[in-house]
């Protein structure tokens, strides 16, 4: 690209950073399984939910990640 307004227009094209608000959440009784909701801001704002688990060393690892636009 060249020029000011090519700039700006790719710039304008380029994915928005998401910003995630204070999450919510659980861990199950076992404590081998959590979640967390909360509300995300980017281009368009929505809601968030996080799924997590242990792995056999015991580590957390994110088991799934869903976005949900307003």
């Amino acid at each position: 690209m060249t020029g000011r307004e090519a700039a700006a227009a790719a710039l304008d094209r380029a994915p928005k950073p998401i910003t995630f608000g204070e999450p919510k959440g659980e861990v199950s009784h076992g404590g081998d399984l959590g979640f967390a909701w909360g509300e995300y801001t980017a281009a368009t704002p929505g809601d968030y939910l996080r799924i997590w688990r242990k792995d056999r060393a015991g580590n957390w690892k994110l088991a799934l990640e869903l976005l949900h636009p307003r």
